[in-house]
């Protein structure tokens, strides 16, 4: 009889960041495809959002880097066997639950907000902005959607220096030689980056 951990709260932060970005490029990329295909020379209303949210996937791979860093630092001082303290665990939640509302929060602006992310007619790049431009009757909606990106941003950098703080300062009772070892030259590259 085999007994299995239950999956870490870094496996499961990981695999929610990643499902998000895999899944959004993906999408962007069939609606590129079908509006090349189509021979738009603008891009759909479909693209267009999805490309202006991709920026909001940048920090995914960032953060599943230092919370696989804050495992692994983890696993090292507790011989495989010790889990990261729950404020960490809850800051790891944190910052992935931020950069999924932040994704979806772009993707449901022109719903909310009655304007289409524009694209610069000069080099295609999406205009992020498109909030500012949404029309004059929609003045509270677009403030409020951009107000609370900006406080998403905040509180996921928060939750991200939390996590940081968590994996330099990690103490285990057990460990040998009663003495922590320093952080590895890996673990202390991944969070400088």
């Amino acid at each position: 009889n085999q007994h299995f951990r239950e999956v870490s709260t870094t496996v499961w932060c990981v695999i929610v960041l990643t499902c998000m970005a895999m899944g959004l490029l993906t999408l962007l990329a069939i609606s590129k495809n079908v509006d090349e295909q189509a021979g738009r020379r603008e891009p759909s209303a479909l693209t267009a959002t999805l490309m202006a949210a991709a920026p909001a996937l940048h920090a995914a791979p960032m953060l599943c880097m230092v919370f696989l860093a804050g495992r692994m630092r983890v696993l090292q001082l507790t011989d495989n066997l010790g889990e990261p303290p729950i404020w960490v665990k809850a800051a790891m939640i944190g910052a992935t639950a931020c950069a999924v509302t932040h994704a979806v929060l772009v993707l449901l602006s022109p719903t909310i907000i009655g304007s289409h992310a524009k694209s610069d007619p000069q080099c295609g790049a999406p205009d992020i902005h498109h909030v500012i431009n949404a029309p004059e009757e929609h003045y509270s909606q677009r403030y409020s959607v951009a107000l609370l990106r900006a406080m998403l941003a905040v509180l996921m950098n928060v939750c991200f220096a939390v996590v940081c703080f968590g994996i330099c300062t990690f103490q285990y009772s057990r460990v040998r030689a009663g003495k922590a070892p320093p952080v590895s030259p890996a673990v202390g590259c991944t969070l400088l980056l």
